[in-house]
């Protein structure tokens, strides 16, 4: 039997990070009514936007500013860092993400954003960012979602795309989500674990990947999941990727296909949809016959072009299940990260106390929709 076929496989996958990844669709239709009591700062409409954040949190804010680049006049940006860019003011909105809410950089953003006088909302699930942003009297909205960070893609999104439907940056309505969730539901069928590897691309996939580097191409507004694909694939499968999107792609990087010293360690992997330029396509195109006379036949991906957003929530499937699969025939749990583990544990042996500023119980009263009371 197929070791993507057989039950005891997914043993592995102890923290089940396959319910969340197959649960995307309907997480997001979820999330996005529950995100419909979100409140906007009082003031003027802002003049900029930014998203602040790290890892699976600040994708949420490359998915958001994807899908409203085609029609807002207020331009979006993602920060990861600890320094806010200079022109952040009073005529700014920071949307400060952190699944945990103790993530530095975040906290660190969220005192900037206080300090130059910006309008903010802090979307988490609790901890230090809750706390202050209680104390500053910001809007918090609260996650409710178990999961690891990078698996709560949904619940850190809805809320930013409600954030958008409130400034009318983007024509979105329910039917929009359900659209976008309903799409991501049909691929499951096509691609989840119920599936036989025989019927299922994404394990095939898989199992020409293992042992190799994926190479990702995208374009357009599939640069958003295609990037978190990256990380997937070293956070769940522990394999290094690298990621490269069109058309730049193709003005630089493809002449390194022409001293490629051992094709067979790398794995290209093309995301592609109807709805891109019809000259970015035909660049894919020539891309796929660079690359196979190179000895690296490229796998290229579709999406249905049904809609932009369904569209992202398709690549992310993909990505996801890759990620996933990749992991448990490499005999790995998905959801254990080692690294990230270290990383923490040495970061936390130099960083500095947390100034406690009150207590909960000091708190100002809370607005309705934040996590604390008081």
């Amino acid at each position: 039997m197929n070791p993507l076929d057989d039950p005891a496989t997914y043993l592995l996958d102890g923290s089940g990070m396959f319910a969340h990844i197959e649960s995307l669709g309907s997480e997001l239709a979820s999330a996005w009514c529950d995100s419909a009591a979100i409140e906007l700062p009082l003031g003027a409409r802002p003049a900029s936007i930014v998203v602040a954040g790290m890892g699976g949190s600040a994708a949420a804010g490359d998915y958001l500013a994807s899908a409203i680049s085609a029609h807002s006049t207020i331009p979006v940006s993602v920060v990861r860092d600890y320094v806010l860019p200079a022109h952040i003011g009073p005529g700014s909105l920071v949307l400060l993400v952190s699944y945990s809410g103790n993530t530095e950089e975040a906290l660190a953003c969220f005192d900037a954003s206080i300090a130059a006088g910006a309008q903010s909302i802090a979307i988490t699930s609790g901890g230090e960012l809750a706390r202050r942003a209680c104390l500053a009297g910001v809007f918090v909205h609260e996650i409710s979602y178990v999961s690891p960070p990078r698996a709560a893609l949904a619940h850190t999104l809805a809320p930013l795309l409600r954030v958008a439907q409130q400034l009318d940056l983007m024509p979105i309505c329910d039917s929009d989500i359900e659209g976008a969730a309903d799409a991501h539901r049909e691929l499951i069928t096509r691609i989840g674990t119920s599936v036989r590897t025989t019927l299922n691309p994404a394990k095939q996939l898989a199992e020409q990947c293992l042992g190799k580097h994926p190479l990702l191409f995208s374009a357009g507004h599939l640069d958003c999941a295609v990037r978190r694909t990256k990380n997937q694939l070293a956070e769940n499968a522990k394999v290094l990727a690298a990621w490269e999107p069109l058309p730049e792609a193709t003005h630089n990087h493809v002449v390194g296909f022409e001293a490629l010293g051992s094709p067979a360690s790398i794995a290209p992997i093309a995301f592609e949809t109807p709805l891109l330029h019809e000259r970015v396509r035909r660049r894919f195109d020539v891309l796929a016959e660079l690359a196979s006379a190179a000895g690296i036949p490229v796998r290229r991906i579709e999406t249905s072009g049904s809609s932009v957003l369904a569209d992202m929530l398709e690549a992310t499937a993909w990505g996801d299940c890759l990620s996933g699969y990749l992991a448990l025939l490499q005999g790995l749990d998905p959801t254990r990260t080692r690294s990230l583990e270290y990383m923490r544990d040495g970061m936390q042996q130099t960083a500095p106390e947390i100034e406690v500023a009150g207590t909960v119980a000091a708190a100002p009263a809370v607005r309705r929709g934040n996590i604390l009371t008081g």
